[in-house]
């Protein structure tokens, strides 16, 4: 593993999604998915209200549910797919006109230390 791994959402074609914890819970989230062909497909939901949590970061709402985003996945033809980390650790940024900048918030609102990523490139 490279990164945290968290609840497989489809197995062999088949959606498996759980049916428990916060799974059901509308938060930012982020998945990953592949099918046999080699594809993979990313997928984040990242908007939500930023809530501070007493000075000790603090986490955001809002986004998706895990079910949803195995639907969204299994539409778009990913085979198998997991969930990653989400909450605060579901962070989007994209280079626009040149520079890097956040869009699941704005730019300079909290950003959660977190040690990995997963960045897309042109090849």
């Amino acid at each position: 593993n490279v990164f945290g791994v968290g609840v497989t959402l489809i197995s062999k074609g088949t959606i498996v999604a759980p049916c428990s914890g916060n799974s059901d819970t509308v938060r930012p989230r982020t998945a990953i998915g592949w099918d046999d062909y080699g594809n993979v497909y990313l997928a984040t939901t990242t908007m939500g209200r930023d809530w501070l949590d007493g000075g000790a970061g603090g986490y955001r709402v809002g986004g998706s549910t895990v079910h949803q985003m195995a639907d969204w996945l299994h539409d778009l033809g990913a085979t198998n797919a997991v969930s990653l980390d989400g909450g605060g650790s579901t962070t989007m940024y994209a280079k626009l006109a040149g520079t890097y900048h956040r869009v699941d918030l704005p730019d300079g609102v909290w950003v959660r230390a977190i040690p990995v990523g997963v960045a897309i490139t042109s090849r």
